[in-house]
């Protein structure tokens, strides 16, 4: 009966470790600078501008469309790996966080191998407004 009670506890610990691990990463939110950044590498990945213009101030919003909607329709796919996030300064209301990723892209149209970019370094200037941490300067835009 012990046995059976132990094997019981071993497969219930097990199902829990397994399950787990499932999710693929944690809910991130725009209440931290590194947050939204997070979510921002999430809509890269998913290809999706309209959510990655959501996370810059709305000044910016149109300019964040205009300029990605174009270049990642003709994406396939965007994989992003060793990302680190580092915050440079922060103050209560605005922050300046540092990324570092490697990024992976496979085209819809010509060569369908993965291509791979080496690492790439961007800054982030952030501002705190209604509570929600958005991006105010857009790299390279």
């Amino acid at each position: 009966m012990k046995v059976i009670q132990i094997l019981l506890v071993v497969c219930l610990a097990l199902t829990l470790v397994f399950v787990g691990c499932q999710s693929k990463t944690a809910q991130y939110t725009t209440t931290t600078p590194e947050g939204t950044v997070r979510l921002l590498l999430d809509a890269y990945e998913e290809l999706d501008a309209n959510k990655a213009a959501k996370l810059f101030v709305e000044e910016d919003r149109e300019k964040v469309l205009s300029k990605i909607s174009p270049l990642w329709d003709q994406y396939k796919s965007l994989s992003l790996s060793e990302v680190k996030i580092e915050v440079i300064t922060q103050t209560e209301n605005t922050a300046k966080l540092k990324v570092h990723y490697h990024v992976v892209i496979t085209k819809k149209v010509g060569p369908q191998d993965p291509f791979p970019f080496r690492g790439s370094d961007d800054e982030y200037d952030l501002v705190k407004q209604d509570n929600k941490w958005l991006i105010k300067t857009p790299p390279d835009l």
